[in-house]
């Protein structure tokens, strides 16, 4: 082990995952959610050209 001390914390750097969401986040991701979700459900039904 190093002698050096770090202080992670005085960079301005966040990498911690607990970290809340805005309401904008949470809307945007269930929106690419759906639209993921649609694509998925729908592709069995698209007919294939190849």
């Amino acid at each position: 082990m190093s002698d050096e001390t770090h202080d992670d914390a005085s960079d301005g750097r966040v990498t911690a995952p607990q970290q809340d969401y805005t309401w904008g986040q949470v809307f945007l991701g269930f929106v690419v959610m759906m639209i993921g979700l649609f694509i998925v459900g729908a592709l069995p039904f698209v007919p294939s050209f190849f």
